[in-house]
């Protein structure tokens, strides 16, 4: 299982190979099955938003984009409980992450996966506690 945040996904559907240094290890994703967290919808919607106004996309490809996303077959996961926000939200602070950057994190830890990421401090944190990282 990996883990999949909203950095790794806009870059993804944008084909901004550049971003990723070993492309052969993107080759075996579509033999994983990719999980989020609840809060990955809302992001990944606020980035192609912003990709509008950035003149990156046009607001017609949205669709076509979300499209895209469906095919890959990303498990959200429900939202936390209150115990389980406690519990991200004192890992956030703790490993001085966001709070939504401790979810991804957080779940690839109870899941035993991977995290596929493209944010610095995401990846040296989930280094640190011995997350195997994608892209290598």
């Amino acid at each position: 299982m990996i883990v999949i945040d909203a950095s790794a996904t806009i870059a993804l559907l944008l084909n901004e190979d550049n971003k990723f240094v070993d492309l052969d290890a993107l080759s075996g994703l579509a033999d994983e099955t990719l999980a989020a967290p609840s809060h990955w919808t809302a992001e990944v919607g606020n980035a192609l938003v912003n990709n509008v106004r950035r003149r990156r996309l046009e607001r017609i490809e949205i669709p076509w984009f979300i499209q895209r996303l469906e095919r890959l077959g990303i498990e959200v996961a429900p939202a936390p409980s209150l115990a389980e926000t406690a519990l991200i939200a004192d890992q956030a602070v703790e490993l001085g992450l966001t709070f939504y950057d401790a979810a991804y994190v957080h779940m690839a830890l109870t899941r035993q996966a991977s995290l596929f990421t493209l944010d610095g401090k995401m990846r040296d944190v989930a280094a640190g506690v011995s997350i195997p990282i994608l892209p290598r």
